[in-house]
């Protein structure tokens, strides 16, 4: 009878390891297909590295990844275009100044004028603005500044925007003062209040 019992635990015993084992060795299979199933496909579809782009040639075949690409181009950087006449801080506050003491009531074209005499002014003489301002006797600056005067200042000097095409260089306001000098030269236009004048 022992020995029927005996017996009876050890086949009991030996199925159990092997049904252990068994079940091990499933887990384990299972295990390594998953990897393999993950490494081709993994192989099927490489990954690109962040830093690279595929190449154009490459991708004719495929407009999705075209489009993708084009999408995600950088376009070119742009520098802002160099001033038409470079200013320092000091002679722009004092342009804009001049151009509000002669013309901060009359038209933005009339603003925009009276910096075009400036400019010319220095251009033909060759001298600074500050210069300028003195040697054809403009009027005392004037803090008072408008965004229409510093707007116009900024589209003659910055953007080379002018009202006319021909040299200004003189205006004088037939309301407030005659002048024989002004009428001497050649007329170009009258803008509000103000003549404007080239050189004769």
């Amino acid at each position: 009878m022992n020995r029927t019992r005996k017996r009876q635990a050890d086949t009991r015993n030996t199925s159990i390891a092997v049904t252990l084992i068994c079940i091990v060795v499933i887990c384990i299979l299972t295990i390594i297909n998953i990897s393999a199933s993950f490494l081709d496909a993994r192989n099927k579809a490489p990954l690109l590295p962040a830093d690279t782009t595929p190449a154009r040639d490459s991708l004719d075949a495929d407009p999705q990844i075209v489009d993708l690409v084009e999408l995600h181009e950088i376009p070119p950087t742009t520098e802002a275009p160099a001033p038409v006449y470079e200013l320092t801080r000091e002679e722009r506050g004092l342009i804009e100044e001049v151009v509000a003491a002669e013309a901060r009531g009359e038209p933005y074209e009339g603003q925009m004028a009276v910096a075009q005499c400036i400019l010319n002014a220095c251009l033909k003489d060759g001298i600074r603005p500050p210069e300028a301002i003195r040697r054809y006797g403009y009027a005392a600056p004037c803090s008072d500044l408008t965004p229409s005067v510093m707007r116009a200042v900024s589209a003659v000097f910055d953007e080379g925007q002018t009202v006319t095409d021909e040299p200004i260089l003189y205006f004088y306001a037939p309301a407030i003062c005659t002048s024989s000098f002004h009428e001497s030269q050649i007329f170009v236009m009258e803008i509000g209040g103000h003549r404007f004048f080239k050189e004769a």
